[in-house]
């Protein structure tokens, strides 16, 4: 079986294209990201942020909480 090293390290493909690289977003800093709006929407105060915080967090801290199996990840 053959291996086969890769032509280019992840840091360099990652870079800006500004930089030298193509662009390409790191996964767990797009998902990092992804999950901040997600607590920052639900923090602001729209009809889903109240929805979420009297029906799932039911006045406790969002913080503390700890998630139950059955809830989506969503």
């Amino acid at each position: 079986m053959r291996t086969t090293e890769a032509k280019v390290a992840w840091e360099q493909v990652c870079l800006p294209k500004k930089e030298g690289g193509i662009g390409i977003k790191r996964i767990t800093k797009w998902n990092k990201n992804a999950l901040l709006k997600h607590i920052w929407n639900l923090c602001n105060g729209s009809i889903w942020s109240t929805w979420i915080r009297s029906n799932l967090l039911r006045g406790r801290n969002f913080w503390t909480i700890k998630a139950l199996e059955n809830w989506s990840w969503a």
